[in-house]
């Protein structure tokens, strides 16, 4: 079972207008879809969708449309009731195809209600394979609260897998505990690996990596791997990922679909690693997750693929020296 950890849910909205984006004048939206978001949630959605086993975890009000619409998805779950409101992530493109975000201020939580999702999480942790801690964290949330978890983690269940993904100051505080805890999987994006290393830039390295070039990406890879990280999942948008181990690298890259956004590539391409995980090769799995991830989806359900709409076929993948 993947179970899930999403401490900052969002309700996410999208719609369009036909006309430029523009102060000053009533502008009425069209096409408009509202979706339960965040990291876990969305890799849950994934999994759910392609028949696996999941369980999604995450603080809500106990009345409110983010839950609704979970239960309304089937998604198996659990939560930790709080005030909220949850945070609301509006996108609206206009006529020229810009798209322009709104995005509301998180959801407020207490270290009480903090401590009862990472309790929560150990316990739900009983029959997972893998555990996903994924996105931001709430303001009150110190940095260091992944790192809180994977410890409760690998204390009650030592064999269980651990993937994060999030950035920032989360992310850094996971690395430099790294000699204490040991995550199976980090899901970065270039940004991510350009913020570990100094005097590099993420445009960059995505240039390096959709070439087969990895000597850029290679020095902080290979930092995580020594530290005791199983394996890096790198996100490219839009068309390109890479995995790495200690064994190996592969980078891979897709000629089909606009696929998923910028802002949830990384959660598609790592739902679709950890669906894999059992079945195949490294360059099987990566093939696969990547081919979730530039799936052109429908805009119902808040885009996401499903298995019908996933093409393996259409990626391309190519060992990589580090």
């Amino acid at each position: 079972m993947i179970l899930t950890v999403t401490p900052t849910p969002v309700l996410e909205r999208s719609g369009s207008i036909d006309t430029p984006l523009t102060g000053g004048t009533v502008l009425r939206l069209g096409q408009v879809d509202t979706f339960p978001a965040g990291c876990g949630v969305t890799v849950s959605r994934l999994a759910y969708l392609a028949g696996n086993r999941t369980h999604a975890i995450f603080p809500a009000p106990e009345i409110s449309q983010y839950l609704r619409m979970i239960g309304l998805l089937g998604l198996p779950h659990d939560y930790v009731p709080v005030a909220g409101p949850i945070q609301t992530r509006f996108l609206v493109t206009d006529s020229t195809g810009e798209s322009t975000q709104f995005l509301d201020p998180p959801m407020p939580l207490d270290p009480v209600q903090l401590a009862q999702l990472r309790d929560l999480a150990v316990t739900k942790a009983e029959d997972a394979t893998w555990v996903v801690l994924g996105g931001p964290l709430p303001d009150v949330a110190p940095n260091g609260w992944y790192v809180e978890v994977i410890r409760a983690l690998s204390l009650y269940h030592p064999d269980v897998r651990v993937a994060v993904a999030t950035s920032g100051g989360p992310l850094r505080a996971v690395v430099r505990q790294l000699s204490a805890i040991t995550p199976t999987l980090l899901a970065l994006t270039t940004a991510d690996i350009a913020e570990l290393l100094p005097d590099t830039d993420a445009a960059t390295l995505e240039s390096d990596l959709r070439s087969g070039d990895a000597s850029s990406t290679a020095p902080a890879v290979r930092n995580l791997l020594g530290a005791g990280v199983s394996e890096v999942l790198v996100s490219c948008p839009p068309d390109t990922a890479a995995i790495f181990s200690a064994e190996s690298g592969v980078v891979a890259r897709s000629s089909s679909g606009s696929g998923s956004g910028p802002d949830r590539f990384r959660d598609v391409l790592l739902a679709g690693h950890l669906m894999g995980d059992g079945s195949g090769s490294r360059q099987e799995r990566l093939s696969g997750a990547l081919a979730y991830a530039t799936a052109d989806a429908p805009l119902r359900d808040g885009a996401l693929p499903t298995p019908d709409l996933v093409h393996p076929e259409a990626v391309t993948c190519t060992g990589l020296r580090y």
